[in-house]
């Protein structure tokens, strides 16, 4: 394992206590305390991944003059991923980044000005927002039309992003063919609900 990555991810007292590789970790004897306490490091390397990878495609394309094509040979990243990795940096770009907020707040206030990203993220700093509560106050001042409430119980955005989380953890892409099928099979009826909408 390389431990030239735990260096610069792992805080000084436990580095020898973690070792880092491409593929995964390695934990020895940490106590409960010291293995809560790596969440921190490991989030800001999670956190930053999207903007350190957004600034580096916008490096890219004014330095040689290219792009996404570079980048498309590089990563096994799709375009469209690479694409709003790139247009999110360079709309809201480093004086204006709050490291307390996630990238999604970030991709919220992409198309406003630069004076209304400073506001928008200095107001959902320091109240707490969440990224529904940032885009409702944008939407608000901007005197859209607000969403009807849904019936209480049933919270769509929430079931979503768990049903995504569990297609991460089963390595759905991974499973054999039949398999796949199986499942799309399943979730045809949800797909057809939404194309319907």
């Amino acid at each position: 394992m390389n431990q030239d990555t735990s260096i610069a991810i792992i805080p000084a007292p436990l580095q020898h206590k973690v070792q880092l590789s491409a593929v995964g970790a390695r934990f020895t004897d940490l106590t409960a305390h010291e293995w809560k306490s790596l969440w921190l490091p490991f989030r800001r390397v999670r956190k930053a991944f999207n903007f350190t990878l957004g600034d580096w495609i916008n490096h890219g394309k004014a330095a040689y003059g290219e792009r996404y094509a570079l980048a498309l040979d590089t990563t096994e990243l799709e375009y469209q991923t690479l694409r709003n990795f790139a247009s999110t940096c360079s709309l809201v770009t480093l004086s204006r980044r709050r490291d307390k907020l996630d990238w999604s707040h970030h991709v919220e206030v992409g198309p406003l000005s630069p004076r209304d990203q400073t506001r928008f993220l200095k107001l959902a700093e320091e109240n707490n927002w969440s990224v529904s509560d940032l885009r409702r106050a944008i939407r608000d001042e901007q005197g859209e039309v607000k969403e009807k409430a849904l019936p209480p119980g049933f919270i769509p955005r929430s079931w979503v992003e768990e049903g995504v989380r569990w297609f991460r953890r089963q390595d759905v892409m991974n499973w054999d063919p039949e398999r796949r099928a199986s499942l799309k099979r399943e979730l045809d009826p949800i797909v057809d609900l939404a194309k319907g909408l």
